[in-house]
């Protein structure tokens, strides 16, 4: 059995008060059990700040984790917040192992996932793996998923892709206890009496198409070059996705891209940003195929708000107490000024729940790519990379 506890803290000018709040909430000396793990969301200049580092060197055990925006906790909620889950035991056991990505190859990159997984089935067939990495060109949460396919089955992932406010690449911080990089890959293998359950909702209708699907003709990866023969930034200012004298792709993650593969297979992605040095060329959350469709959707504010709500009634319903949560950011931003509203939602279940005299110990945070196991047909869990989507693992 797995025990959580949460700790929330908004100190972003101060490491010894941040550490030290952090430190009081989860109170270590008297909660840990046996075996210890930490998983950490935070925003982003708390990486650039030295507050995270001060975090989590305060406290005696591994931890991993993302940036964030907005994150959640303790029924709390915060645009400039960190927050940590504490995951500790007698009879379950954790492994964490990190890669540092930059400079190396996709090839490297596999090479070191199959060395880490080799790891991990040599000591037992984890439970489950927290696994969390940055959004990349060279490497995308899509050829981590296909990597993980090829070297193993026997893996199943959950976790998330790090994010930032201003959605630069080089602000999407990833987290291995002291060390934090947007060159990053960690991971915490769980093992023994544990059970996870994992949730994974949408608002998104991948059919309902606002344009008529375009051929996608250029692309190398999550590198989206060319659309129907036109330089892709192109073909979003011709068909009106960006004003005529834009340079960038303010905002444009809110609006979904969707890739209808040949075997009419739909996937949800976003459109990041513009390449560095190749500004007709886009960064997107996950592959883009040549010869694949690409057409867009848009985001039901109400539809989004209400799939939160439901899954909150439903923790409450079934008095969970224990959970970790990733909502992609595009949700946070389709709900315009009520952005905070997917979180108040967590606060309000963490409230009504408190008054039973149940703790909810959960934590929710934003995403830039969701990692979460869904059955498949025949009803076995596979990997998965969602986006515009709400996940959960819990852990009760």
């Amino acid at each position: 059995m797995v025990k959580t506890y949460t700790a929330f803290t908004s100190q972003i000018d101060n490491p010894e008060a941040a550490a030290k709040e952090i430190r009081e909430q989860l109170d270590p000396e008297k909660n840990m059990l046996k075996n210890t793990v930490g998983i950490a969301a935070f925003f982003d200049e708390y990486a650039e700040n030295g507050i995270y580092k001060a975090v989590a060197a305060a406290l005696p055990f591994d931890m991993v984790g993302t940036s964030s925006t907005v994150t959640g906790a303790r029924g709390q909620t915060g645009e400039y917040s960190l927050a940590v889950m504490m995951l500790t035991s007698d009879d379950v056991s954790f492994v964490s192992r990190s890669i540092a990505t930059e400079n190396k190859s996709p090839k490297e990159i596999t090479a070191a996932l199959e060395k880490i997984y080799g790891e991990f089935l040599a000591q037992d067939k984890p439970k489950v793996v927290f696994s969390y990495m940055a959004p990349q060109a060279y490497f995308s949460g899509d050829d981590f998923m296909d990597a993980t396919d090829k070297i193993t089955q026997e893996l199943l992932l959950f976790g998330s892709l790090s994010w930032n406010t201003d959605g630069v690449s080089e602000k999407n911080f990833v987290a291995f206890n002291d060390n934090v990089s947007p060159y990053l890959m960690s991971f915490i293998a769980v093992y023994g009496n544990f059970e996870p359950h994992f949730k994974a909702t949408t608002s998104l209708d991948m059919n309902a198409l606002i344009k008529e699907a375009a051929i996608i003709s250029s692309a190398e990866g999550p590198v989206l070059k060319a659309v129907n023969n036109i330089p892709a930034f192109d073909y979003l200012q011709k068909i009106g996705l960006v004003g005529a004298n834009a340079k960038d792709l303010t905002q444009l993650c809110a609006v979904p891209a969707i890739i209808i593969y040949e075997n009419g297979r739909r996937v949800a992605r976003a459109v990041v940003q513009t390449v560095p040095g190749d500004p007709k060329s886009l960064l997107v959350t996950g592959n883009t195929p040549i010869g694949a469709k690409i057409s867009f959707a848009l985001m039901d504010a109400d539809k989004t708000l209400r799939s939160a709500v439901e899954a909150t009634q439903q923790f409450e319903r079934e008095k969970i107490k224990n959970s970790l949560n990733y909502s992609c950011a595009v949700r946070s931003w389709s709900l315009g000024t009520k952005f905070l509203a997917e979180c108040e939602a967590f606060s309000s279940y963490h409230e009504r729940l408190g008054k039973t005299g149940i703790s909810a110990n959960y934590m929710l945070c934003y995403s830039g790519g969701e990692i979460c196991p869904v059955p498949d047909a025949n009803g076995k869990l596979v990997n998965c990379l969602h986006s515009y989507t709400l996940i959960s693992c819990v852990f009760d």
